[in-house]
């Protein structure tokens, strides 16, 4: 393992791609908060998301105060994104603090997709 971000980056974009339609499922946070670790690697999914904390729209999975608190926690994890991202120096595409664990975060999440997708 590496640390490479050349091979995580695509994938945990596509994850987090249909937040653009509000679409939310539980792995999404988790794949922003890879991708803000990821700082300057993760600019593909910065100009996707960029528009997100503009957005009226709430963002959740779950109903009721659950939905509040996704809401909140996901528009927070995309700002941190966006922030990191942006001041970011780092070109090279190396992970800050998942160095050397990018296979098994994004098998982590992968496995945590698929189950939401399962149980939908």
């Amino acid at each position: 393992m590496t640390g490479d971000t050349e091979s995580a980056v695509p994938i945990l974009v596509e994850i987090v791609q249909e937040l653009t339609d509000g679409t939310h499922l539980p792995v999404m946070l988790p794949a922003v908060r890879y991708l803000t670790r990821m700082g300057h690697a993760a600019q593909p999914a910065v100009r996707l998301l960029r528009d997100l904390p503009a957005s009226d729209r709430r963002i959740h999975y779950f109903g009721g105060w659950r939905a509040f608190a996704e809401d909140e926690s996901l528009h927070t994890a995309v700002d941190e994104l966006l922030a990191t991202a942006h001041w970011s120096g780092s070109p090279t595409g190396e992970l800050g603090g998942v160095h050397g664990r990018t296979d098994q975060l994004l098998t982590s999440l992968l496995k945590s997709s698929a189950h939401a997708s399962r149980s939908l």
